[in-house]
């Protein structure tokens, strides 16, 4: 009885936000009906992509909780073996690092 009403609230959900920086992309967005949304980091590969990892869906600058739309300035550097990600809102910023998969 409540997979069809999963499937309407995940079809109302809006999880269309996608930033493109530097030959990789961030997008919001879900596995599955009743997973917990991520943010995904994809690498453009020629016409290829691959999924390098996930951060957590809601990002945490100083106490405060940012969807990926509210924050004004993403910069990303890429490692050997993982990719650090600044995000940047009024002054404040937090760094995230993924490990390459």
């Amino acid at each position: 009885m409540g997979i069809p009403f999963l499937k309407v609230a995940l079809f109302a959900t809006e999880f269309n936000n996608e930033r493109r920086i530097r030959g990789y992309r961030l997008r919001e967005g879900a596995k599955s009906v009743i997973a917990i949304p991520k943010i995904s980091l994809i690498k453009d590969i020629g016409v290829f992509e691959k999924e390098i990892g996930e951060i957590d869906f809601y990002i945490e600058i100083d106490e405060n909780s940012y969807r990926l739309s509210e924050i004004e300035k993403i910069d990303i550097n890429e490692e050997v073996d993982s990719v650090i990600i600044e995000f940047a809102v009024e002054n404040q910023s937090t760094i995230q690092k993924i490990k390459k998969n």
